[in-house]
């Protein structure tokens, strides 16, 4: 060991282990930063190197930067894996070992999770929709998609997301409707437009289909279809040996350019219009004077009813003989048109139709009362969903199995409840470990910050109830009887001014020479032991035995000392509310005090008297403050007690 290393020792012990400290603390906490630092300054590490100890000490910020440098790094690599690897393609740089490098990267933190979080959102969406991607960039392939692509893409989520709902569609109308797509598409590569197209003219594919199945034999292009205009577009290519070419004549219809001609494919309309060209045998109504445009009358006519055409059919059919007989009671001819069959309408389906609207209000009330029995009941297969357009076989079956409905509803609303009822007891569950990890969490973080403020006082004395206590100076009392030397007496002068008593005036400096001196010394060890943790510390000074000795000897102080530290001053948050009766009187000497327990919940107190010899003072005053939820650092003195002369005073260890 070197003669500086044990100077060191002996003359600045505080100094030399802080020093020390943080020699290691470095070395083991900042290892990465400590060896580039060591690098870069050329030095070598020994540990034996007091002035390497000291001005690592002195860079301690370029250390703590290296070091952050390093271990961000590190993060930004392994969480941002995919932004990295691009800025290093983008930048057209390679990972290498070098400071600056890493520097730079870190420096470029921003962009790289822009990249990362910019090319992940893009893999995803190729995942998920990778033919939506392929058609939305009209590609055949993802390989070297450039960023600013990649990044519109991204952006434009959910277009990507309604054309793979529409290629969804695409492939069903594709698999129902082969022929007709394909005639669409022809031998174009599917784009973004064309799927468009295809899906606009769905309400065309069925009878495209069908056109094709009815013209494999004519010679015509099937786009014809798609270029029909809108009110002719249900018209489709029938062969001229079909069995409705008399109906086709009676109506005269034509395309031109087709060569056949064509009947009506509205499905309902077809088959009444197949109805009423059918000729029973017993049931001989004629059809004569009917017209296409007559039909489409009728359908507007019946749909009042409540009927579709289909239910118009067959109420005509169920009702032919009725119908003959009405028509002779009436005087009017068997002859069935438009007129004939709006009476027919009037005067046979108005009970039915009552009765219909009757059904669809019951059915509607039992569903809207019973909203989960009904939906089981669809899911089962055993009801249809329910709608404004209900038909009337679809009431009565809700009206007939109402009881079943009922009793799915209540037990559905059954187990919903209990459902509930688990949910709430695993939220509260939930909630209540929460609070008790939240509860943990904050007493390992109060504790640690504790140990941290008690490692500030880890140099100071323990005294005998185990408080870490600093007194300034050495104090013999006269009672001691022990002839003082000139700085001992310096030091009773110190005490006796501040204790600021008028009834002693021997002293040989002022009490404002005196406070200001005890200022200076304890705002010097305490800015040098706690650092920036100071703020965080609470005055409290241990009153003296009246409120009038209390406030000559520490308010002027407490303010002071406050306002240099920046320490939370608790002068005015203890009021002596009945002074101490001296023990030669029948008291105990201690004043009857009053804390503001909710300013001291949560604080850390460091607790200042003007002389301590036992320690007692000090403890009762722990007691109190932490029973109120604070926690007591230590303690400082100006003072302490001592029969024996004991050398200098600790405060020359901080000067």
């Amino acid at each position: 060991m070197g003669l500086r290393n044990f100077y060191n020792r002996i003359f600045h012990r505080a100094h030399f282990r802080k020093v020390d400290s943080t020699y290691r603390s470095f070395k083991t906490d900042f290892h990465q930063g400590f060896l580039y630092y060591l690098s870069k300054k050329g030095l070598r590490d020994r540990s034996n190197d007091f002035t390497l100890k000291e001005q690592l000490l002195k860079d301690k910020e370029t250390v703590l930067y290296y070091d952050n440098v390093f271990k961000e790094y590190q993060k930004i690599k392994k969480r941002y894996g995919v932004g990295f690897i691009h800025y290093l393609k983008t930048n057209g740089e390679q990972e290498t070992d070098l400071f600056e490098f890493k520097e730079a990267v870190v420096k470029n933190k921003r962009i790289i999770t822009d990249y990362d979080r910019t090319l992940k959102s893009y893999n995803k969406l190729v995942r998920d929709y990778p033919q939506a991607i392929l058609l939305y960039l009209s590609r055949v392939s993802l390989d070297n998609v450039e960023y600013e692509t990649i990044k519109e893409t991204v952006r434009n989520k959910d277009v990507i997301i309604e054309i793979n709902d529409k290629l969804f569609e695409f492939e069903r109308l594709r698999r129902t409707y082969p022929v007709s797509v394909q005639t669409i598409i022809g031998d174009h590569t599917l784009n973004v437009d064309l799927l468009n197209d295809v899906i606009s003219r769905k309400d065309l594919l069925q009878t495209s289909e069908i056109f094709y199945e009815k013209s494999k034999d004519c010679s015509f292009d099937r786009l014809i279809l798609f270029n029909l205009k809108p009110e002719d577009r249900y018209i489709v290519s029938a062969d001229t040996h079909n069995a409705k070419k008399a109906f086709m004549d009676y109506l005269k219809i034509t395309v031109p350019d087709l060569s056949a001609p064509v009947f009506e494919m509205i499905p309902t309309t077809k088959k009444l219009a197949d109805y009423l060209f059918t000729t029973y045998e017993d049931n001989p109504i004629s059809t004569e004077g009917i017209s296409m445009a007559d039909i489409i009358d009728l359908a507007d006519e019946v749909a009042k009813y409540g009927y579709s055409l289909n239910g118009a059919i067959s109420l005509i059919d169920r009702n032919s003989r009725s119908i003959l007989q009405y028509c002779r009671e009436n005087y009017i001819e068997p002859v069935l048109n438009i007129s004939t069959i709006k009476q027919i309408f009037k005067t046979k389906v108005q009970d039915v139709v009552i009765k219909r609207e009757d059904d669809y209000r019951k059915a509607k009330d039992i569903i809207e009362h019973n909203p989960r029995g009904f939906d089981k009941m669809v899911s089962l297969g055993k009801l249809k969903p329910f709608g404004v357009e209900a038909k009337p076989a679809d009431c009565y079956k809700i009206i007939s199995l109402e009881e079943e409905i009922k009793r799915w509803d209540d037990k559905l609303y059954e187990q919903e409840r209990e459902q509930r009822r688990l949910e709430e007891e695993r939220r509260q569950k939930e909630e209540e470990r929460r609070r008790q990890e939240l509860a943990k969490r904050k007493e390992r973080e109060e504790y640690l910050r504790r140990q941290k403020m008690l490692a500030h006082v880890s140099e100071w004395h323990l005294n005998r109830y185990g408080i870490r206590t600093f007194s300034m100076l050495y104090y013999i009392p006269v009672s001691s009887g022990i002839n003082a030397t000139e700085d001992e007496w310096d030091n009773r002068n110190i005490i006796w001014a501040f204790k600021n008593n008028p009834d002693r005036s021997s002293t040989r400096i002022s009490y404002t020479e005196a406070l200001e001196k005890v200022i200076d010394y304890a705002t010097t060890v305490l800015t040098k032991d706690f650092g920036e943790d100071l703020e965080k510390l609470t005055l409290v000074c241990i009153t003296a035995s009246t409120k009038e000795k209390t406030e000559r000897r520490f308010k002027q102080f407490a303010e002071k000392l406050c306002s240099k530290t920046k320490m939370l001053n608790s002068y005015s948050r203890i009021n002596i509310i009945k002074d101490s009766v001296a023990s030669t009187l029948g008291g105990d000497g201690t004043p009857e005090l009053q804390f503001d327990k909710y300013f001291f919940n949560g604080k850390y107190i460091l607790l200042f008297d003007d002389v301590t010899t036992t320690g007692s003072s000090i403890m009762r005053y722990k007691n109190v403050l932490e029973s109120m939820g604070a926690f007591v650092v230590g303690a400082l003195t100006i003072g302490k007690t001592k029969h024996d002369h004991m050398g200098l005073d600790p405060i020359y260890r901080y000067l």
